[in-house]
């Protein structure tokens, strides 16, 4: 599976403990510190620690200079149309922090998919992968689509993705219109060349970005261009 660089969520505040004491210890004695966690808009905006976010689960079927084709298993998402990323981030953030109809805490996971149609339309993606237990470390999800907790913000929904063979093109760098462009480019004439077709939608002009790692961090970023082709 493919493991980009730096991609490791914040899921704890960087508080040096020896600096936190309750005002109710006995003298002389140091209560111990929990680090409060942090939300999950913060991992996706601000540098990553140490824990390891999750993936959405895909098989390589082919690796290439230009592409590789990955053959993606049937996963749940949480999405939403946006048209500023800040608004995507904070709302689907949201639902992964316990602001559902179960109160439920989900484990960050990577990348951001955002999805761009040829008449301008913008959504946003995130897999809903393990649920976060209150001193039980990371509990595997289990159950139907049907039995996740819908979101408190309306705009947000769950839905299934997968179930597809997708080509993928690694870039680095900002996703921008100009930077997108250039690599759905190179994406699509790569393909053509090794006769392999488009499905409708992406033939029609639409295509997906995988956002890995930090909004805001320093050095570079990996970002993947995701076309659905024909099996």
């Amino acid at each position: 599976m493919f493991q980009p660089k730096e991609t490791t969520p914040v899921v704890t505040s960087e508080v040096d403990a020896s600096s936190s004491t309750s005002s109710e210890a006995a003298p002389g004695k140091r209560e111990k510190f929990v680090p409060e966690e942090r939300s999950t808009v913060d991992a996706i905006l601000t540098a990553p620690s140490t824990a390891n976010p999750e993936f959405p689960p895909y098989s390589v079927i082919s690796k290439g200079p230009i592409y590789n084709l990955r053959l993606y298993d049937i996963y749940p998402i949480v999405e939403m149309n946006y048209e500023r990323r800040g608004d995507g981030y904070a709302s689907l953030g949201s639902y992964f922090d316990g602001q559902n109809s179960g109160l439920v805490k989900f484990a960050y996971t990577q990348p951001v998919f955002m999805r761009y149609e040829p008449d301008g339309r913008k959504s946003m993606a995130m897999f809903i992968g393990s649920r976060r237990g209150v001193g039980q470390g990371v509990e595997k999800l289990t159950g139907a689509v049907e039995q996740l907790p819908l979101p408190d913000d309306k705009q947000v929904r769950i839905g299934v993705a997968g179930a597809e063979l997708v080509a993928v093109h690694i870039f680095e760098g900002n996703i921008t219109p100009g930077s997108a462009e250039a690599a759905r480019l190179r994406l699509v004439a790569a393909l053509a060349a090794d006769g392999i077709q488009l499905a409708d939608d992406e033939a029609a002009g639409a295509f997906r970005c995988g956002q890995y790692g930090a909004v805001y961090q320093l050095g570079g970023r990996l970002n993947e261009m995701l076309l659905k082709v024909k099996m």
